[in-house]
């Protein structure tokens, strides 16, 4: 008996020096395209230095570590939560709660390799599907008018839960 098809096939990606490398699996039963999602939180700004944060959800399960000489480490940044960075290079790549949302990991997208994201000559990218947020738009009240306020698609959160209000 052969196990099922993979939703999708296998993506790659890492931090910027090449130090931590991952592969995420599809396999029949999770879901395709993951989650896609925004955060505007204080703890999301000051830890990427970034404006916002872009995220993909996926189990634990579904992702493998790929180099056996990893600079990854993780960073206690508030209760129960991880962020996960090469500590050669710098480049977040994860966050994970481990109380509140245990088993998931919140994927920086833009750690995802390029030929992902963009594609290659032959037009086989998946970015839209992996970034437009359909997953929501966390800490939406830190929005800055005129800049951040203006991301497209996925609904609108007043704070960082599915479950609370949302600006729409």
């Amino acid at each position: 008996m052969s196990s099922p098809e993979p939703l999708h096939p296998p993506i790659t990606g890492g931090c910027l020096c090449g130090q931590v490398r991952y592969t995420i699996h599809f396999p029949a039963g999770s879901k395709w395209p993951p989650d896609p999602h925004t955060c505007q939180c204080t703890q999301c700004r000051k830890g990427l230095g970034a404006l916002m944060g872009h995220y993909i959800t996926i189990s634990a399960t579904q992702i493998t570590w790929t180099d056996t000489n990893s600079t990854f480490k993780r960073f206690n940044s508030s209760p129960n939560a991880y962020r996960g960075f090469c500590a050669n290079c710098g480049s977040t790549l994860t966050w994970q709660n481990e109380k509140e949302i245990p088993g998931e990991i919140e994927l920086l997208t833009g750690t995802v390799d390029e030929k992902w994201l963009v594609g290659t000559k032959d037009g086989e990218g998946v970015g839209r599907e992996l970034c437009e947020p359909r997953g929501g738009n966390f800490w939406f009240a830190n929005a800055i008018k005129g800049v951040t306020d203006e991301v497209r698609g996925g609904k609108k959160f007043v704070e960082g839960s599915v479950l609370g209000t949302t600006m729409d």
